[in-house]
């Protein structure tokens, strides 16, 4: 068990790869359950439950590929369940249950490789319940089970490859759209 009164776990790195592992509970009252900053090889971040006042697990990663991968419930109170921003390479987020104030998962990519979302818990946001955009790279994929938010799917790809998005649960747009897609590719 990792708590902190603003973050649980807090970590930067500017050379060579990072590795957050967690197997029990995180909490971040304040601020962030688990919050990485990489500038390095590559990003990441396994864990169970997650949880902090503003958002759940936030990654920023700028070298190699970002990758989260969640297996409890992460919860952003304020915010963001799960906020990941990549310019690396590839970037990958499998979650369970997941939940956020404005927004469940929200991903941007302006890596060089893929985006890719897969959840198989229910993921619910104030806003959005899953938010992808994809600015670069190439293929943008998300697979979810259930996703409410006043959006429930929004997914924007810029990327030079396809946009796929498979839900095999319900999606709630409670005021706009269940699932909304752009393919600008």
């Amino acid at each position: 068990l990792v708590s902190g009164g603003r973050t649980g776990i807090n970590a930067q790195n500017n050379g060579g790869a990072l590795s957050i592992t967690s197997t029990g509970d995180v909490t971040g009252d304040s601020g962030y359950g688990i919050s990485a900053n990489n500038s390095g090889t590559g990003l990441t971040i396994t864990a169970a439950a997650v949880s902090g006042g503003f958002v759940g697990i936030a990654a920023q990663n700028s070298g190699g590929a970002l990758s989260i991968r969640s297996t409890g419930d992460v919860t952003g109170d304020d915010y963001f369940g799960i906020f990941a921003r990549n310019s690396g390479t590839d970037l990958s987020i499998s979650a369970a249950l997941v939940s956020g104030g404005r927004t469940g998962i929200y991903a941007r990519n302006y890596g060089s490789g893929t985006l890719s979302i897969t959840s198989t818990g229910r993921v619910t946001g104030g806003n959005y319940g899953i938010m992808a955009d994809n600015y670069s790279g190439t293929d943008l994929t998300i697979s979810a089970a259930s996703v409410s938010g006043r959006i429930g799917i929004y997914a924007r790809n810029h990327g030079t490859g396809d946009l796929s998005v498979t839900a095999t649960g319900p999606v709630t747009g409670t005021t706009g759209s269940g699932i909304f897609t752009i393919n600008d590719s």
